[in-house]
Protein backbone atom coordinates (compact mmCIF):
# COMPACT_ATOMS: atom_id res chain seq x y z
CA UNK A 1 0.00 0.00 0.00
CA UNK A 2 1.12 3.26 -0.98
CA UNK A 3 0.46 6.17 0.52
CA UNK A 4 1.26 9.96 0.88
CA UNK A 5 3.62 11.20 3.76
CA UNK A 6 0.44 12.48 5.79
CA UNK A 7 -1.74 9.94 4.99
CA UNK A 8 1.07 7.45 6.55
CA UNK A 9 1.18 9.69 9.41
CA UNK A 10 -2.62 9.74 9.80
CA UNK A 11 -3.03 6.03 10.08
CA UNK A 12 -0.02 5.70 12.31
CA UNK A 13 -1.57 8.12 14.48
CA UNK A 14 -5.23 6.91 14.49
CA UNK A 15 -3.71 3.27 15.44
CA UNK A 16 -1.66 4.78 18.43
CA UNK A 17 -4.88 6.13 19.46
CA UNK A 18 -7.50 3.74 18.66
CA UNK A 19 -8.46 1.56 22.36
CA UNK A 20 -7.65 -1.59 22.52
CA UNK A 21 -10.53 -2.89 20.54
CA UNK A 22 -9.74 -0.68 17.51
CA UNK A 23 -11.98 2.14 17.78
CA UNK A 24 -10.74 5.54 17.52
CA UNK A 25 -12.72 8.44 18.61
CA UNK A 26 -12.31 10.79 15.87
CA UNK A 27 -10.91 14.50 16.66
CA UNK A 28 -10.05 15.89 13.00
CA UNK A 29 -8.87 19.51 14.39
CA UNK A 30 -6.46 17.79 16.86
CA UNK A 31 -5.04 15.12 14.11
CA UNK A 32 -4.33 18.33 11.87
CA UNK A 33 -2.26 19.85 14.74
CA UNK A 34 -0.43 17.18 15.29
CA UNK A 35 0.23 15.48 11.49
CA UNK A 36 1.28 19.49 10.34
CA UNK A 37 -1.46 19.30 7.63
CA UNK A 38 -5.27 19.30 7.15
CA UNK A 39 -6.86 16.42 7.69
CA UNK A 40 -10.79 15.67 6.78
CA UNK A 41 -12.94 12.47 7.24
CA UNK A 42 -12.44 11.24 3.76
CA UNK A 43 -8.69 11.33 4.14
CA UNK A 44 -8.98 8.50 6.77
CA UNK A 45 -11.54 6.79 5.13
CA UNK A 46 -10.55 6.53 1.79
CA UNK A 47 -7.46 4.92 2.67
CA UNK A 48 -6.37 2.11 0.56
CA UNK A 49 -10.04 2.06 -0.92
CA UNK A 50 -11.82 1.90 2.15
CA UNK A 51 -10.38 -1.57 3.56
CA UNK A 52 -8.06 0.29 6.24
CA UNK A 53 -11.15 2.08 8.16
CA UNK A 54 -14.61 2.16 8.80
CA UNK A 55 -16.91 4.88 10.33
CA UNK A 56 -19.51 3.26 12.83
CA UNK A 57 -22.78 4.96 13.71
CA UNK A 58 -22.18 7.85 15.88
CA UNK A 59 -19.01 9.04 14.17
CA UNK A 60 -16.51 6.20 15.70
CA UNK A 61 -13.52 4.95 13.34
CA UNK A 62 -13.25 1.34 13.59
CA UNK A 63 -9.34 0.06 12.44
CA UNK A 64 -9.92 -3.18 10.03
CA UNK A 65 -7.50 -5.91 11.23
CA UNK A 66 -6.23 -4.29 14.20
CA UNK A 67 -7.40 -6.81 17.01
CA UNK A 68 -6.26 -9.79 14.84
CA UNK A 69 -2.81 -8.26 13.95
CA UNK A 70 -2.55 -7.52 17.57
CA UNK A 71 -3.94 -10.02 19.39
CA UNK A 72 -4.86 -12.81 17.07
CA UNK A 73 -7.69 -14.65 18.16
CA UNK A 74 -9.52 -13.22 21.13
CA UNK A 75 -9.78 -16.02 24.09
CA UNK A 76 -11.89 -15.67 27.33
CA UNK A 77 -8.64 -17.08 29.29
CA UNK A 78 -6.30 -14.43 29.06
CA UNK A 79 -7.11 -11.18 30.71
CA UNK A 80 -6.26 -9.06 28.35
CA UNK A 81 -8.27 -10.30 25.77
CA UNK A 82 -11.41 -10.11 27.36
CA UNK A 83 -10.75 -6.09 28.38
CA UNK A 84 -10.98 -6.02 25.08
CA UNK A 85 -14.38 -8.51 24.45
CA UNK A 86 -15.61 -5.58 27.31
CA UNK A 87 -14.76 -3.14 24.83
CA UNK A 88 -16.43 -4.43 21.48
CA UNK A 89 -19.42 -4.84 23.73
CA UNK A 90 -19.41 -1.70 25.06
CA UNK A 91 -19.13 -0.43 21.40
CA UNK A 92 -21.89 -2.37 20.19
CA UNK A 93 -19.58 -4.68 18.01
CA UNK A 94 -19.69 -8.62 17.75
CA UNK A 95 -16.61 -10.58 17.72
CA UNK A 96 -16.08 -12.62 15.26
CA UNK A 97 -12.42 -14.21 14.20
CA UNK A 98 -11.20 -13.45 11.78
CA UNK A 99 -12.08 -9.28 12.55
CA UNK A 100 -11.23 -7.93 9.16
CA UNK A 101 -14.32 -5.63 9.12
CA UNK A 102 -17.21 -4.56 11.35
CA UNK A 103 -20.75 -6.04 10.50
CA UNK A 104 -22.06 -3.48 8.32
CA UNK A 105 -25.66 -4.16 10.46
CA UNK A 106 -23.84 -3.90 13.81
CA UNK A 107 -25.10 -0.98 15.09
CA UNK A 108 -28.35 -0.97 15.07
CA UNK A 109 -31.59 0.09 17.78
CA UNK A 110 -30.34 -1.35 21.55
CA UNK A 111 -32.17 -3.85 23.04
CA UNK A 112 -33.29 -5.33 19.87
CA UNK A 113 -32.84 -9.11 18.11
CA UNK A 114 -31.19 -8.51 14.75
CA UNK A 115 -29.90 -10.97 12.22
CA UNK A 116 -26.76 -10.31 10.47
CA UNK A 117 -25.41 -11.32 6.97
CA UNK A 118 -21.60 -11.91 8.03
CA UNK A 119 -19.57 -11.75 4.67
CA UNK A 120 -16.12 -12.21 5.47
CA UNK A 121 -14.97 -15.50 5.02
CA UNK A 122 -18.21 -16.87 3.84
CA UNK A 123 -22.26 -15.76 4.23
CA UNK A 124 -22.97 -17.45 7.15
CA UNK A 125 -26.33 -15.77 8.69
CA UNK A 126 -26.19 -15.49 12.66
CA UNK A 127 -28.27 -14.04 15.61
CA UNK A 128 -27.64 -12.39 18.15
CA UNK A 129 -28.79 -10.16 20.62
CA UNK A 130 -27.69 -6.52 21.43
CA UNK A 131 -28.01 -5.73 25.16
CA UNK A 132 -29.56 -2.45 26.27
CA UNK A 133 -26.68 -0.25 27.36
CA UNK A 134 -27.22 3.32 29.40
CA UNK A 135 -26.75 6.37 26.63
CA UNK A 136 -23.82 8.52 27.73
CA UNK A 137 -24.27 12.17 27.24
CA UNK A 138 -21.92 14.06 26.16
CA UNK A 139 -22.86 18.19 25.97
CA UNK A 140 -21.83 20.69 23.50
CA UNK A 141 -18.99 23.28 24.47
CA UNK A 142 -21.72 25.91 25.45
CA UNK A 143 -23.68 23.75 27.63
CA UNK A 144 -20.45 22.88 29.36
CA UNK A 145 -19.64 26.62 29.55
CA UNK A 146 -23.13 27.91 30.72
CA UNK A 147 -22.95 25.01 33.50
CA UNK A 148 -19.53 25.45 34.98
CA UNK A 149 -20.77 29.32 35.55
CA UNK A 150 -23.45 27.92 37.68
CA UNK A 151 -21.67 26.14 39.35
CA UNK A 152 -19.03 28.51 39.95
CA UNK A 153 -21.56 31.14 41.21
CA UNK A 154 -23.15 28.29 43.13
CA UNK A 155 -20.04 27.61 44.97
CA UNK A 156 -18.62 31.01 45.58
CA UNK A 157 -15.50 31.14 43.03
CA UNK A 158 -14.93 33.75 40.35
CA UNK A 159 -15.44 31.80 36.87
CA UNK A 160 -13.60 34.55 34.86
CA UNK A 161 -10.88 33.33 36.86
CA UNK A 162 -11.10 29.18 35.99
CA UNK A 163 -12.27 29.99 32.37
CA UNK A 164 -9.39 29.14 30.43
CA UNK A 165 -8.71 26.24 32.85
CA UNK A 166 -12.59 24.87 32.21
CA UNK A 167 -12.31 24.98 28.79
CA UNK A 168 -9.41 23.12 28.99
CA UNK A 169 -10.80 20.15 31.40
CA UNK A 170 -13.50 20.14 28.45
CA UNK A 171 -11.10 19.24 25.81
CA UNK A 172 -9.04 17.44 27.91
CA UNK A 173 -12.04 15.07 27.99
CA UNK A 174 -13.55 15.19 24.72
CA UNK A 175 -9.59 13.77 23.65
CA UNK A 176 -9.62 11.49 26.13
CA UNK A 177 -13.01 10.40 24.13
CA UNK A 178 -15.19 11.42 27.29
CA UNK A 179 -13.02 9.67 29.93
CA UNK A 180 -11.13 10.85 32.80
CA UNK A 181 -7.63 10.66 34.03
CA UNK A 182 -8.37 7.68 35.09
CA UNK A 183 -9.39 6.05 31.52
CA UNK A 184 -13.17 6.02 33.28
CA UNK A 185 -15.78 7.09 31.03
CA UNK A 186 -17.65 10.11 32.23
CA UNK A 187 -21.22 9.16 32.66
CA UNK A 188 -22.94 11.83 34.41
CA UNK A 189 -20.72 14.81 33.07
CA UNK A 190 -22.66 17.08 35.33
CA UNK A 191 -21.57 15.38 38.24
CA UNK A 192 -17.96 14.81 37.30
CA UNK A 193 -17.67 18.42 36.87
CA UNK A 194 -18.67 19.50 40.56
CA UNK A 195 -16.22 16.92 41.78
CA UNK A 196 -13.34 18.20 39.63
CA UNK A 197 -13.90 21.83 40.37
CA UNK A 198 -12.16 22.24 43.92
CA UNK A 199 -9.41 20.67 41.91
CA UNK A 200 -8.84 23.02 39.52
CA UNK A 201 -6.37 26.25 39.19
CA UNK A 202 -6.31 29.51 37.19
CA UNK A 203 -4.32 29.24 33.98
CA UNK A 204 -3.05 31.96 32.46
CA UNK A 205 -4.25 33.48 28.82
CA UNK A 206 -1.19 32.47 26.86
CA UNK A 207 -1.57 28.55 27.64
CA UNK A 208 -4.37 29.06 25.04
CA UNK A 209 -2.15 31.00 22.47
CA UNK A 210 -0.97 29.64 19.13
CA UNK A 211 -2.95 26.68 19.22
CA UNK A 212 -4.71 25.68 16.23
CA UNK A 213 -7.34 23.70 17.23
CA UNK A 214 -9.11 27.13 19.14
CA UNK A 215 -9.07 29.24 16.69
CA UNK A 216 -11.87 27.20 15.49
CA UNK A 217 -14.33 27.85 17.91
CA UNK A 218 -14.82 31.70 17.11
CA UNK A 219 -16.35 30.71 14.13
CA UNK A 220 -19.13 27.72 15.73
CA UNK A 221 -19.03 29.58 19.35
CA UNK A 222 -18.53 33.58 18.47
CA UNK A 223 -20.29 34.52 22.15
CA UNK A 224 -17.77 32.46 24.38
CA UNK A 225 -14.52 33.26 22.21
CA UNK A 226 -12.35 35.96 20.80
CA UNK A 227 -11.34 35.56 16.84
CA UNK A 228 -7.79 34.58 18.26
CA UNK A 229 -8.96 31.62 19.74
CA UNK A 230 -8.81 32.10 23.68
CA UNK A 231 -11.97 32.11 25.81
CA UNK A 232 -13.83 35.62 26.65
CA UNK A 233 -13.99 36.97 29.74
CA UNK A 234 -17.68 36.81 30.42
CA UNK A 235 -19.38 38.51 33.74
CA UNK A 236 -19.09 35.97 36.70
Amino acid sequence: MKLKPKLKCLVKFVRDKCDLSGVWHPNYLLTSTYIGENISEPDLLNIDGGKQFQKLKGGKIFCCGFIDFQNGQLKNSSPVHKKIISLLEYHNIPYIYPMNRVLDSVIVEVGVKVKEEVNINSNTQIETIIPEKPKIEIPELPEFLDYAKQVCTETGLKYVDFLYTITAKFETWIDNGWKDGNGSKIKNWKLKFKNTLPYLKPIHKSAFEKKPRYYAYYEQYPQYFNPDGTPKILEN
